[in-house]
């Protein structure tokens, strides 16, 4: 394959947009974590909520903990089985995913 130089630009381009999503979704990772923790914090003490609230915590903070060590994975093969655990994390905590249509 040759390198063509008027394919740079594109590139960075798309480099540069890649990245910026692959931030934001980290940074919105974060902040879901940290909504699940306040939002199990401030539930009341019973037997069924204590059990639930610390399932929901486990894995309401382990989406963005794992999509962030998806994006650090060491290979293709690596991060599609990180990016797997992703979305069973996200599932058993009910998120939902949201449609473009």
């Amino acid at each position: 394959m040759t390198w063509r130089t008027d394919d740079q630009p594109k590139l960075e381009l798309r480099i540069a947009k890649f990245l910026v999503n692959k931030r934001d979704l980290e940074k919105r990772t974060k902040t879901f974590a940290l909504r699940v923790i306040k939002f199990v914090s401030n539930v009341p003490v019973n037997k069924v909520a204590d059990v639930l609230g610390y399932q929901l915590l486990k894995s309401g903070t382990a989406v963005g903990a794992n999509y962030r060590a998806a994006n650090r994975a060491e290979s293709r093969k690596d991060f599609i089985h990180k990016i797997g655990i992703v979305e069973k994390e996200a599932s058993e905590t009910g998120v939902r995913r949201v449609s473009g249509t």
